[in-house]
């Protein structure tokens, strides 16, 4: 499950492929209706504004993982087209059925800007109807509400530094 512009589905993608292990979902949500239509544009091979960052997200995943660009544009092409890669709206802030993810990045951009998404509450929640068992959890973020609703949930917390200037960013898994 990833939320945000796209790149930690394609690093997944890149990560399947280069240890041959097919993605059976991913769940993708993004708020902006420009930005879900620039990562589909690009995926069915339009010319979009976004096009040339996202191809050099694939070059660079593939480069790290050690595949073929192509290869991971193509795995991603096929998911969305099987309908085992959903690119979703909004993620609700009320859940009705678990789906049970065993990775989630969490790139909710900040709460200032989504401050339900970054309450304790929802987090407990998000976490009751979404995390699998096992289960890998990251985000930039690294905040008491954040951390507090990952231990209470069954996560062990893994000290990560932070990125681009941040002192720490959170990862979290749940055995």
């Amino acid at each position: 499950m990833g939320l945000g512009l796209g790149y930690n589905e394609i690093i997944s993608v890149a990560s399947a492929v280069a240890h041959n292990k097919p993605l059976s979902e991913l769940h993708s949500y993004e708020s902006h209706p420009w930005l879900r239509e620039n990562f589909l544009g690009w995926l069915n091979g339009q010319a979009m504004s976004l096009s040339s960052v996202y191809h050099r997200i694939v070059e660079l995943a593939a480069s790290e993982f050690r595949v073929r660009a192509r290869e991971v544009f193509d795995s991603l092409k096929s998911m969305k087209e099987q309908k085992s890669f959903m690119l979703h709206e909004s993620l609700p802030l009320e859940f009705n059925e678990s789906k049970n993810y065993n990775v989630i990045y969490y790139d909710m951009f900040s709460g200032k800007m989504n401050l339900p998404y970054w309450e304790e509450d929802f987090f407990k929640h998000f976490l009751q109807f979404n995390a699998g068992t096992p289960c890998h959890f990251a985000t930039y973020a690294a905040t008491g509400k954040l951390k507090r609703a990952l231990k209470g949930s069954g996560f062990q917390i893994v000290s990560k530094s932070g990125f681009s200037g941040k002192r720490q960013s959170t990862y979290a898994k749940k055995p």
